[in-house]
């Protein structure tokens, strides 16, 4: 409603168009001020209180006891070699040794 349609309706000697006009002025400067207000809490609210991140994958580490690096030192190390790698299981000396028969 514009302040011409209000003092149509309601007819005031008082309140004339001036006085509607401040009276809207003051209340949309009231608005921007409580607006303002109101984003200054928000970000201060998030600065202070973050988001919660999700949890990461957690970090495993080892610490060698000193027998395990002297092992380690001396190279063995507890893992496979290429021997281990390269050297035939059962099902595959069978096989082998089938092949040669039917040679």
């Amino acid at each position: 409603m514009t302040p011409e349609e209000y003092l149509s309706e309601h007819p005031d000697p008082e309140w004339d168009s001036g006085h509607i006009e401040r009276l809207t002025v003051a209340f949309e400067s009231i608005a921007e001020s409580l607006f303002t207000i109101a984003t200054l809490r928000e970000r201060e609210y998030d600065m202070k209180y973050p988001q919660k991140k999700g949890p990461s994958e957690p970090t495993i580490t080892y610490i060698p006891t000193d027998e395990e690096r002297l092992k380690e030192e001396q190279g063995q190390t507890g893992e496979r070699t290429t021997e281990d790698w390269t050297s035939l299981g059962p099902r595959e000396r069978a096989f082998v040794k089938k092949e040669k028969s039917n040679k």
